[in-house]
């Protein structure tokens, strides 16, 4: 796929380019011109040092390391059959690989220059056409935007009618790599409900037993599974003793949208929030 064929100008939005000798992409409309590196389109220049890099994290870093935390594999179709798949702040784009074997047809993009990224370009203003994506993946990206709204104003104008957006996005997780917005369940539903994004699941991801000890002594990390087992079974013993002990209801609603009492508590003390929504 050409990217040149859903790509607009996020200048003037105009959607017609020609190549310049030069190798930059040049808009019709207004003349912005923008890099083109072989088959990467570089839209946004931004110096390396904004994001801090966690070397702890980073260096050997595992390219499923998010898709691994709570539900968030089983929101993928077994066969997305060349659905066309926006990974949008894709970091070193390294899950691709994974996303294309499962046949999504994928563009990548993030706010920093990376070999594996399709697209450099801001989350809050996409260069691609309106109803462009089947899917948008957006993990652990939300808090590291200056605006929220914006952010999922465009989410909504990319993704297709009936496209699907699975995301996860920091709650009780400590501030990390210049992070702004760590946001609830509650907000989360609120930031769908404001963009017109109908919410399909609503889930914890990692626990605040494995977000803060991970946090303060990273060498803990080897230990996650051990403190996530602690956080399901203290969370399934208060569970259990409100149901049975207060008279509790076993579901609850978050807003308008219905979750088991278990599920209410693990999202109160969660350290991450993982959501799918539709368009």
């Amino acid at each position: 796929m050409k990217l040149i064929k859903i790509t607009r100008c996020p200048k003037c939005h105009a959607s017609q380019f020609t190549i310049t000798k030069t190798n930059y992409l040049k808009c019709e409309k207004c003349n912005a011109e923008y890099l083109k590196a072989g088959d990467q389109l570089l839209f946004n220049s931004h110096s390396n040092d904004v994001f801090e890099q966690d070397s702890i994290i980073n260096s050997k870093s595992d390219p499923l390391r998010h898709w691994k935390t709570g539900n968030l594999m089983s929101l993928l179709p077994n066969d997305a059959k060349q659905s066309l798949l926006l990974n949008l702040g894709a970091g070193d784009g390294s899950d691709s690989e994974f996303l294309r074997s499962i046949n999504f047809e994928v563009v990548s993009t993030d706010l920093e220059y990376n070999k594996n990224i399709d697209v450099i370009a801001d989350a809050q203003n996409l260069p691609f056409k309106d109803n462009t994506f089947d899917y948008l993946v957006m993990l652990s990206v939300l808090e590291h935007v200056t605006d929220p709204k914006k952010l999922f104003s465009e989410i909504y104008r990319v993704l297709k009618p009936g496209g699907k957006l699975i995301a996860s996005s920091a709650f009780l997780e400590p501030y990390h790599a210049y992070s702004r917005f760590h946001i609830s369940a509650l907000g989360i539903l609120q930031l769908l409900k404001d963009n017109n994004l109908k919410i399909k699941t609503l889930s914890p991801g990692w626990d605040i037993f494995s977000a803060l000890g991970i946090g303060l002594f990273p060498f803990l990390r080897p230990l996650r599974p051990f403190l996530s087992l602690l956080f399901r079974f203290i969370i399934s013993f208060r569970t259990f003793l409100m149901i049975y002990l207060k008279g509790k209801s076993k579901s609850t609603k978050l807003d308008e949208f219905n979750v088991s009492l278990k599920t209410y508590e693990s999202l109160r003390f969660s350290g991450s929030v993982i959501y799918s929504a539709i368009k």
